[in-house]
């Protein structure tokens, strides 16, 4: 083998070499992102379940809360109804006195 043929070859083994070497560390670094990846996700899996389960709480909690504003609502207007009855049944009996107290005309 000549010098010609021995540098050809101990350049194409270092050529090799390098491609093999940046290869792995290509597949490592893919390696490594994607086991991060899964783990981020992994997190954000559990902020969203976490997150939605936050939000049915609430919710529940508006239901109730609507509910009960409701039923405060129709017993406001209830009573409300009633003190307008007795405002009416009120005025009657004034105006009643009123005439009854009133002197009647002479004519």
């Amino acid at each position: 083998m000549t010098a010609l043929g021995l540098t050809l070859v101990i350049g194409i083994a270092l050529l090799m070499t390098f491609a093999v070497g940046w290869i792995a560390c290509w597949l490592t670094i893919r390696y490594a992102a994607t086991k991060s990846d899964d783990s981020e996700n992994a997190d954000l899996h559990h902020q969203l379940y976490d997150a939605e389960q936050a939000r049915d709480e609430a919710l529940e909690q508006l239901e109730s809360l609507e509910a009960a504003a409701a039923s405060q609502l129709r017993q406001a207007e209830a009573n409300l109804e009633a003190a307008l009855d007795e405002l009416g049944q009120a005025r009657r009996e004034a105006e009643y006195f009123r005439q009854l107290s009133s002197p009647e005309p002479t004519g």
